[in-house]
């Protein structure tokens, strides 16, 4: 057998190869456990190495030393009062919530300083922690609240102060006294004059028939007089139906000569906007020769958006503004509102009319509208029942008494049937309508004498008869359709210290309290609108802060006082329940209250594992 010295040199390298790793591996595995045997030792004896070197955990350390100190305060490793004896839950942080330790120091995600969360409803921040915040707080008053509406419009005519000259003949245009748009007239003025030859058949007819009469004057035949007083009068009554005046009529019966030419005159005073005849035009009997319209008095189309509806009425006060003058201001009126609504923009159609006396103002331009109404005054307007007394032609206009129309000038009607017997008679003082009682006497106000009216009997009105304060519908029981019962101020005039939230009698004089027009209202601010409701924080002093959940009015504005002592304006809501007068709230900084009181009691399942609850188990859905 022959000996191969090459295979058995191979054969003896790879058993050394394999020996060496094998080796090695053995190593290997005995410096590892060493290693390890030996930082668990290290452990032992330095617990938290990465606090002696200052070096901050990562997220991933510090949310499991937080769920670690989260189980030992379950289990009450935690401080049991603070110095002024209060029971402390936990010490947590501002910025991360879900840290939950047993006892003071810092935040190991962000080293901020913990505070503590004391059991009970408040949370409590020192004194320090508040000017970190920084905490502010404002009491709960009355306040003169208004809604502000802005809008935009276009000048247009006023619609009830438009008239055509048209002319009621055929024939051929003279002479023409008014030759072009623009031209102001006044009421009665001599347009054109036109020749029409039915109008010359007509006057001979009206001729004839009066020379007739006065021949059968000396005869007995009387059937005859009436047949030709007949005539006459149809011929006269064919005068009037063309167009012509009486006393054009008496002249051509004094001058005993028909008339070639029949003049137009203007039916009312005003601006020629728009002509539609020229010299030597023949007309058709009913064309509109000529438009007028009076500038006096301009109308104003504006939108308003559909959540500002409940702040319109008729009669409403409006401030307008236009850009080209822009340091002026003028002042018009609501006249109507329209009963439909445009849909696609969600707006309502309101008009506005405007005094334009010096014709500063002229159709087509856009203005700029602000109408502010008060709360007292729409609350006031919304309470009292309908008036009795509406004008036929103009519905809006409506009174308590049988007055004249102030548009044109009919006699008001009663709105429904007054039956005999449901009229009484009532004294009310002339300067304040409010004051109304059942016998002659002084107003309480201003002591003038009260004067007899005659009123429709109304159901409710009884109870309004007797002393001024009753009169006024604010009342805090008051609940008028589509509008929150609010909370009104009634104050006497000579002792104004002397206030309360419903009609009554002074303490010191005797006299009726009188509504203010202020409102219970609390800061915009201070409320956190979550959708499902909406809360306030109330300052309790020592006790801490108390959410307090409230039901508000609409949203107006308030004119306050700022430290330098000039006055600007802020929101406020006025109040229907939830907080009561001079309740000291917060106005900045609620919002990190509303953060923490999700940390005690049941709202701590808002966060769901991160404060102790199973892995894998759903959180429970937000308070709010």
């Amino acid at each position: 057998m022959i000996h191969n010295p090459i295979r058995t040199t191979r054969k003896t390298s790879h058993i050394t190869v394999v020996f060496a790793l094998l080796l090695i591996s053995l190593v290997f595995i005995g410096g590892c456990g060493r290693q390890d045997s030996s930082t668990a030792d290290k452990a032992e004896v330095t617990p938290n190495t990465h606090q002696e070197h200052n070096q901050a955990p990562s997220p991933e350390m510090a949310t499991e030393t937080a769920g670690e100190m989260a189980e030992h305060a379950e289990h009450g490793l935690v401080p049991v009062t603070d110095e002024s004896g209060t029971k402390i839950k936990y010490w947590t942080c501002v910025m991360h919530p879900s840290v939950k330790i047993p006892q003071p120091g810092n935040c190991p995600v962000c080293k901020m300083g913990l505070i503590p969360i004391y059991e009970g409803a408040g949370l409590t921040l020192t004194e320090k922690q508040k000017a970190l915040i920084p905490i502010r707080t404002e009491p709960v008053g009355f306040r003169k609240l208004a809604h502000e509406i802005r809008t935009v419009g276009i000048l247009d005519y006023n619609e009830t102060r438009i008239a055509y000259a048209s002319t009621r003949i055929s024939g051929w245009i003279e002479r023409l006294h008014v030759d072009f748009t623009g031209i102001n007239v006044r009421e009665g003025d001599e347009l054109l004059s036109i020749y029409s030859p039915e109008l010359l058949a007509a006057q001979e007819e009206y001729l004839a028939s009066l020379k007739s009469l006065n021949e059968m004057q000396n005869t007995h035949l009387v059937t005859l007089q009436e047949m030709v007083r007949q005539t006459l009068d149809a011929a006269k009554s064919k005068l009037e139906l063309f167009g012509l005046t009486p006393e054009q009529i008496d002249e051509i019966r004094e001058h005993g000569e028909a008339r070639t030419e029949l003049p137009l005159y203007a039916p009312i005073g005003g601006t020629v906007i728009h002509m539609n005849v020229y010299k030597g035009q023949h007309v058709n009997r009913g064309m509109n020769l000529y438009r007028i319209a009076d500038l006096k008095s301009l109308w104003i189309m504006a939108d308003v958006y559909e959540y500002e509806l409940p702040f319109l009425y008729m009669g409403q006060e409006v401030e307008i503004t236009a850009p080209s003058m822009p340091n002026q201001t003028f002042h018009g009126k609501v006249t109507y509102i329209y009963p439909y609504f445009d849909a696609p923009t969600r707006t309502q159609k309101v008009q506005i009319e405007v005094p334009n006396v010096e014709r500063q103002l002229r159709p087509g331009m856009y203005v700029a509208l602000r109408l502010k109404p008060t709360l007292a005054e729409i609350h006031a307007r919304e309470a009292y029942p309908k008036d009795p007394y509406a004008c036929p032609m103009h519905p809006w206009i409506t009174a308590k008494y049988a007055d004249a129309c102030t548009i044109c000038g009919m006699d008001l009607e009663p709105t429904r049937p007054i039956a005999e017997g449901e009229v009484k008679n009532v004294w009310i003082c002339p300067m304040h309508p409010e004051v109304q009682q059942d016998m002659p006497g002084e107003c309480e106000i201003c002591g003038m004498d009260l004067i007899k009216k005659d009123v429709p009997v109304e159901s409710g009105h009884d109870e309004h008869v007797g002393h001024a304060p009753s009169s006024s519908p604010m009342t805090v029981d008051t609940v008028i359709p589509g509008h929150p019962p609010l909370t009104f101020k009634y104050a006497c005039r000579d002792h104004p210290e002397e206030y309360a939230t419903a009609p009554g009698r002074c303490p010191k004089d005797g006299k009726g309290l009188v509504m203010t027009g202020e409102v219970l209202a609390v800061p915009k601010g201070a409320v956190i609108d979550t959708g499902l409701r909406k809360i306030v924080f109330a300052d309790r002093g020592e006790s801490g802060y108390e959410q307090l959940e409230v039901e508000l009015g609409p949203e107006a504005w308030a004119e306050v006082t700022i430290p330098n002592g000039k006055t600007t304006k802020r929101r406020y809501y006025p109040i229907v329940s939830g907080v009561n007068l001079d309740d000291m709230v917060v106005t900045n900084g609620n919002f990190l209250l509303d953060s923490q009181t999700q940390l005690t009691g049941s709202a701590a399942g808002a966060y769901g594992g991160a404060l102790g609850g199973e892995e894998g188990s759903s959180a429970p859905g937000h308070r709010h």
